[in-house]
């Protein structure tokens, strides 16, 4: 979804730039790079993840037991 507004947003930047309109095309551009900036170091995807991860908490169960066993279903498979 980021991508596509990245795109966009140099699709706006073209179309500017087919104006000649340098001051907006350039501002556009300068725009879509700190964009795609934001996505590519993290900033954008931990802000959009962090609501996420913070229901997924796993709590301790009390109700295991010593005989109790965790089953890996294709492990090890490539």
């Amino acid at each position: 979804m980021v991508t596509i507004v990245i795109l966009f947003i140099l699709f706006v930047a073209c179309c500017f730039a087919l104006l000649n309109w340098r001051k907006t095309t350039a501002a556009v551009i300068v725009v879509a790079l700190i964009g795609f900036e934001a996505v590519g170091c993290g900033l954008v995807p931990s802000l959009l993840l962090k609501n996420l991860q913070l229901r997924s908490v796993v709590e301790n169960n009390s109700q295991r037991g010593k005989r109790n066993a965790i089953i890996v279903l294709g492990g090890g498979t490539a």
